[in-house]
C-alpha cells in the first residue's frame, strides 16, 4: 500500500472494511437527505444532458479536427448552442401562438361559465318523479322552501373568487421574490448540462474502475441495460409527445375545437405522464366540444361535438398504444398499469411534477437493480455456476448490450 497516498499501514481486517463501509453509507444517506434541494436542478441536468449525448457524438464523428478531446469538446459546444437555438425559436414562433390562442380560451372561459350555470339552475329546479312523488334536485341537498328556486347567478362569483385568492398573494410575492434564485439554478443547470455532455463517458468509465475486474462485467451490463431503460422512455417519451401533440392539434384543427394549439400542446405535455395523462388530455377537448361548436362543420355542436372528439381521441389513444409505443418504447420498460400509476402518485408526494415524469423509469430501474441483488443473493446456483458457464454468460450480456 505504499503507493496510495503514501500509506504504509497493513491493511484493515475485514470487519473493519465492512464497518468503515457501512458508516460511509450512512454519512452519504444523510447528507443526500439533508440536501434535497440540490437533487432536482442535478436530475434535470442529468436528463437534459442525456438526451442531448447522441447529438454530441453525431458532431464529434463529423469533426475531424483536433485530438478526440478537443473534438469532444467543439461537438458539446456545437450540440449546447444547436439546443438553445431551437428553444429561441420555439419561444419566438411557437409560444406567441400559444399565448394569442390562450387568451381567447380566456375570452371563452365567462361564456364556458354562463352555459355551466345555466345548464345547472336547469337542473337543479326541474321536477323529476321518483316513485310517483314529485322531487326537486335542489332540496335534496338541504333545507330550502318548495316554492323557492335558485339560481348559480345568484352567487357573486368576484367576490367568491377574491377570498380565494385573497390569501395566495402572499405566496405569489415570494415567489416574485425568488426570481433570482430561479435565474441562478437555470444558470447552473445550463453548466452542469454542458460538462455532463463533454465528460459523460469519462464518467462511466470511473465508474466502472471504482469495481475490480470480476465485477466490472456486471456494472457494464447494468449500464448498459439502464441505458435502454432510459433510451427508450426518455427519447421515446419524447417522440411520443411530438407525435400525439400534432395528431391532436391536426385533429382539433379539422373537427373545429377551440384552441387546438393549446389542446396540442397540453397533450403533448400530459403525454409523459403514462396511463393518465391521454385521459387527462382528452378533458379539456371534451368540455369545448360540448359548450361551443364546430368552427368547421356546420351544425355540429352540443353532445353530438362531444361524442364525436371522444370517439376521435379514444382512437388515436388507442392507435398510439397498439402501434407507436411498442415500436418506440419497445419492453424496456414492461410495467403492469397498476404499478405504473401507484409509482406516480408516489413520485408526486415525493417529488412534484419531476417524480411524476420519472416516476416509470425509476421503478424500471429499480427493478433492474432488484434482479441483479436478487441472482447475487438469493440465487446460490448463480455463484455456484462454473467458470466456463461464467465467461459464457459475461460473453452473452456483452453481446447483449453491443
Amino acid at each position: 500500500m505504499e503507493d496510495l497516498f503514501g500509506v504504509t499501514s497493513p491493511p484493515w481486517s475485514l470487519r473493519t472494511r465492512r464497518t468503515a463501509a457501512l458508516i460511509t453509507l450512512l454519512l452519504a444517506g444523510v447528507f443526500a437527505w439533508r440536501l434535497a434541494a440540490m437533487w432536482p436542478p442535478l436530475i434535470v441536468a442529468l436528463v437534459l444532458a442525456y438526451l442531448l449525448s447522441p447529438l454530441v457524438s453525431l458532431f464529434q464523428r463529423v469533426l475531424s479536427v483536433g485530438s478526440p478531446e478537443i473534438r469532444r469538446t467543439l461537438a458539446t459546444t456545437l450540440a449546447f448552442a444547436v439546443a438553445i437555438l431551437v428553444v429561441v425559436f420555439i419561444v419566438l414562433l411557437i409560444v406567441p401562438a400559444i399565448v394569442s390562442q390562450m387568451d381567447q380560451f380566456g375570452d371563452a372561459l365567462p361564456t364556458l361559465g354562463r352555459q355551466i350555470s345555466n345548464g345547472l339552475d336547469t337542473f337543479l329546479n326541474t321536477p323529476i318523479q321518483i316513485g310517483g312523488q314529485t322531487v326537486v334536485p335542489l332540496h335534496l341537498f338541504g333545507q330550502v322552501d318548495s316554492e323557492a328556486t335558485f339560481s348559480v347567478s345568484d352567487i357573486d362569483l368576484v367576490a367568491a373568487a377574491r377570498q380565494f385568492l385573497l390569501p395566495l398573494t402572499t405566496p405569489v410575492l415570494g415567489a416574485l421574490g425568488s426570481a433570482l434564485n430561479s435565474l441562478l439554478s437555470v444558470f447552473f443547470v445550463l453548466t452542469m448540462v454542458f460538462y455532463l455532455m463533454k465528460d459523460g463517458p469519462r464518467f462511466i468509465q470511473q465508474i466502472e474502475m471504482l469495481f475490480t475486474e470480476p465485477y466490472r462485467n456486471d456494472v457494464r451490463t447494468l449500464l448498459g441495460r439502464l441505458g435502454e431503460i432510459w433510451n427508450a422512455y426518455l427519447r421515446g417519451q419524447l417522440l411520443l409527445s411530438i407525435t400525439m401533440g400534432t395528431l391532436v392539434y391536426l385533429a382539433a384543427v379539422i373537427l373545429g375545437v377551440r384552441s387546438p394549439l393549446v389542446l396540442g400542446l397540453l397533450s403533448g405535455v400530459l403525454e409523459f405522464i403514462p396511463n393518465i395523462g391521454p385521459f387527462l388530455a382528452l378533458i379539456p377537448a371534451a368540455m369545448f366540444a360540448l359548450f361551443f361548436p364546430s368552427t368547421t362543420i356546420p351544425g355540429l355542436e352540443g353532445l353530438l361535438f362531444m361524442v364525436v372528439v371522444v370517439v376521435v381521441w379514444t382512437m388515436m389513444q388507442n392507435l398510439e398504444a397498439i402501434f407507436l409505443v411498442p415500436r418506440i418504447m419497445g419492453d424496456s420498460l414492461d410495467l403492469h398499469p397498476v404499478v405504473v400509476i401507484v409509482a406516480v402518485i408516489g413520485g408526486a408526494a415525493l417529488a412534484g411534477v419531476l417524480g411524476v415524469i420519472l416516476a416509470a423509469p425509476v421503478v424500471a430501474t429499480v427493478r433492474l437493480l432488484g434482479d441483479y441483488l436478487y441472482a447475487k443473493i438469493i440465487r446460490s446456483e448463480c455463484a455456484a455456476a462454473p467458470a466456463g458457464e461464467s465467461h459464457d454468460s459475461e460473453r452473452d450480456s456483452e453481446e447483449e448490450i453491443e
